[in-house]
């Protein structure tokens, strides 16, 4: 575990590199202990694919106490939060794919062979972040890993299935985007109308499939 300022009042805990279930474990169970302490020095916390950021009261606290203090912490166990699987039907069609050309242009694979690759794998929920509800969702195939637009566009609509180096995501709302867009999801992430307006949540775990007209 490493821990480095962040500005007069923020710091980040650095739990591992890379992106993988154990890193994220670890992540979300420091993240929990923080909450469940309720310290008031704590303004709040930031989960990340393996970092937690945390903007503290440096009228309260400085640096090297709240370091001294999350490492007492990081000695409890990281347990495993509660989670759900989603299957989600997609529609690769020309109308929704837009990159589609593009994306079998990088990857020299043919649209058929983007789809199984996209939809034959089950993908956990990493983080949420960027949009309300945009869920980071990995790993993808080796073969479907593409870079973002260098310019994104201006729009992007909501429920569309986007690629990025090797994560897979859906849009929640309508918004800018610089993601390949591979096609759209038959359901929406984010709700207002519900209680819980976020479908998925970190941990749960996510399966495409291809769907007809």
């Amino acid at each position: 575990m490493i821990i480095k300022p962040m500005g007069d009042n923020a710091l980040v805990v650095y739990l591992g590199e890379g992106i993988s279930d154990a890193i994220l474990a670890k992540v979300y169970g420091l993240y929990n202990s923080v909450i469940s302490a309720s310290s008031q020095e704590i303004i709040y916390s930031i989960p990340a694919y393996n970092s937690l950021t945390i903007r503290y009261d440096e009228r309260l606290t400085n640096f090297q106490s709240l370091r001294d203090w999350l490492m007492d912490l990081s000695a409890n166990d990281y347990n495993k939060p509660p989670s759900k699987h989603h299957n989600i039907g997609v529609d690769y069609g020309d109308e929704f794919a837009l990159d589609m050309d593009h994306v079998c242009r990088l990857t020299s694979l043919s649209k058929e062979e983007v789809i199984a690759y996209h939809s034959e794998k089950e993908y956990t929920v990493y983080m949420l972040g960027f949009l309300p509800g945009f869920a980071y969702l990995g790993t993808t195939h080796e073969r479907l890993h593409v870079p973002r637009h260098e310019t994104p566009r201006p729009h992007v609509s909501k429920g569309s299935i986007g690629l990025a180096g090797q994560q897979t995501a859906i849009y929640p709302v309508d918004s800018p985007g610089g993601w390949q867009i591979i096609g759209k999801a038959m359901v929406d992430v984010f709700d207002t109308s519900l209680n819980e307006p976020f479908l998925l949540s970190p941990f749960d775990t996510v399966h495409f499939y291809p769907i007809g007209r």
